[in-house]
């Protein structure tokens, strides 16, 4: 009946992404059936590049303000287009793994597979928030009356537009933010079979080693840089 569910859901995937957005622990329940990794990637990939998309012919009216970066705008849109499907693919793969171990503090013997699936399914959850952005981006340029103050614009003069546009972007990306992470708990706490408070501890935990590993990065580059330049000079 689960398998049923699951494949009759898959056919939709419009359909599966509304009940992912709206209710996700019955999502989860309709999708527990779902053991192999090539029908979730699939899904992932095709949904992404589709809302990638989306956003970007949502955005595309912009061009007819005479935006002087619209050329280096349109190839980050394309860039965007082609890269984020897959980079946001494999930031899950490794998101999964940090954040399993993160749980395993908790509980023993749990399945990485099940781990990734929550996180590569809540990763979709910005698809709608994104496109959402790039509307209201659109319509906010073609009302701007500071062309100067234009997000695109090749130097962006900060004022009353500029900052209002970024406050409501800055506002959507964190709702979109607490949603991914609701989602996620959702899902964790209903897989795994742990509670809430283990789920939110696991995620922050993996939050604060990602930070880590991106300074010690950040730290191990710029010490090599340095080298190289002192070594240069």
């Amino acid at each position: 009946m689960n398998k049923l569910m699951a494949k009759n859901l898959f056919t939709d995937p419009i359909k599966k992404y509304q009940l992912l957005f709206t209710k996700a622990e019955q999502f989860y329940k309709k999708i527990h059936a779902e053991k192999e990794y090539q029908d979730i990637v699939l899904y992932v990939l095709c949904f992404i590049f589709v809302g990638e998309i989306l956003s970007f012919v949502a955005w595309l009216p912009t061009l007819g303000l005479g935006i002087e970066t619209a050329f280096f705008a349109i190839f980050m849109g394309i860039m965007g287009i082609i890269l984020s499907p897959i980079l946001t693919l494999l930031a899950t793969f490794i998101c999964a793994g940090i954040v399993h171990l993160c749980l395993m503090l908790f509980k023993k013997g749990l399945d990485y597979f099940t781990t990734w699936k929550v996180l590569a399914y809540a990763s979709l959850i910005p698809i709608l928030y994104n496109i959402v952005s790039s509307i209201m981006t659109t319509f906010a340029e073609s009302l701007n009356p500071w062309p100067a103050q234009s997000l695109l614009a090749e130097e962006l003069v900060f004022g009353t537009y500029s900052i209002t546009v970024l406050v409501l972007m800055f506002i959507i990306g964190f709702v979109s933010l607490i949603h991914v992470l609701y989602t996620e708990i959702v899902g964790l706490r209903l897989y795994h079979k742990i509670s809430t408070a283990q789920a939110i501890g696991a995620l922050v935990l993996s939050f604060v080693v990602i930070i880590v590993i991106i300074l010690l990065f950040v730290l191990l580059f710029s010490s090599l840089f340095f080298v190289a330049r002192t070594v240069i000079g």
